[in-house]
């Protein structure tokens, strides 16, 4: 593969072949490339995580296509023990302490509703990955009780929620974000486009819309058969125009992901297709065990490490 070292500002990378490139920049500032020790990596490879400039709009969102690519062109792989984390500035409530609670409320809440197409638009294992476990029921009481919690147990309650599917150990930070874990590392375009959209989507339809939803431990499904049901479903819930014909504003759905939303969603349908083929509805569960009484068959082999 070509090489970029990790553990400083990732400025040029080079092609397999001894041709030196540029890598892409946001605003002037450069991605950072850092070593990861959780990542398995065969020999002749570093092991390295890209971590973005703060990236906005949908000129940030250009810049990550740009990144993608660079990362292929100086021959970077992905493989099963890989992630893609998406972070989400919450900078609207810096100065609002006890709405930024109830926002992670609510943003539990939902992604706790929509756990099978967040983890199904990956077409991968990730809802048994440790790092990225969907949202306990005690997660979810621990972040109700931090909205009424004396301000001396809020981080207390806030940290005890850990690193799942969502995390919001960042979410009392001087500058307030949330963390999506739960999507598989991939070199896909389109992929991306659409974990990074779902992961702006759920932020921007929790901060417009003050409803909570309760908690049930089989919510993902609740009103659908499959994964692909299931991923239309969130479809609508963050009203991303599939046939084209509505006039509502899509949530988190912009510019160039917007443009490309018919060929994301013939990518990850595909992906939802290969999640429904491996775990079965009467087989998956937000924790990624078997149903009471079911055996959970053996997935599938990928045919190749990660797409």
């Amino acid at each position: 593969m070509g090489e970029l070292s990790p553990g400083q500002p990732g400025d040029r990378g080079s092609h397999p072949e001894g041709e030196v490139l540029q890598a892409p920049t946001f605003n002037g500032e450069l991605w950072r490339a850092d070593r990861d020790g959780s990542i398995n990596i065969p020999r002749g490879y570093q092991a390295c995580e890209f971590v973005s400039p703060r990236l906005k709009g949908d000129a940030g969102i250009r810049a990550l296509i740009d990144m993608v690519r660079f990362i292929v062109a100086i021959g970077g792989r992905v493989n099963p023990s890989c992630g893609l984390h998406v972070t989400v500035g919450l900078g609207w409530l810096t100065n609002d302490p006890k709405g930024l609670l109830e926002f992670a409320y609510r943003l539990a809440s939902n992604a706790h509703d929509n756990a099978w197409p967040i983890f199904a638009q990956t077409g991968t294992d990730r809802h048994r990955n440790h790092y990225c476990l969907p949202l306990s029921k005690p997660a979810f009481e621990n972040l109700a009780k931090a909205t009424k919690a004396p301000s001396e147990r809020v981080l207390e309650l806030v940290r005890s929620t850990g690193r799942g599917m969502v995390n919001f150990q960042k979410l009392l930070n001087a500058a307030p974000c949330v963390e999506f874990r739960a999507f598989a590392a991939t070199l896909n375009e389109y992929k991306i486009l659409h974990h990074v959209a779902t992961a702006l989507g759920l932020v921007s339809k929790c901060r417009a819309v003050k409803r909570v939803c309760p908690w049930k431990p089989d919510a993902p499904r609740l009103r659908t058969k499959t994964a692909v049901e299931a991923l239309e479903r969130m479809w609508h819930l963050l009203r991303w125009s599939v046939s084209g014909t509505s006039s509502e504003p899509a949530y988190g759905l912009f510019g160039v992901m917007h443009q490309k939303f018919p060929s994301m969603k013939e990518v990850v349908s595909n992906a939802a297709h290969t999640f429904d083929r491996k775990w079965p509805a009467p087989f998956f569960t937000p924790g990624g065990s078997a149903a009471p009484g079911a055996t959970n068959p053996e997935p599938v082999p990928p045919t190749q490490a990660a797409a």
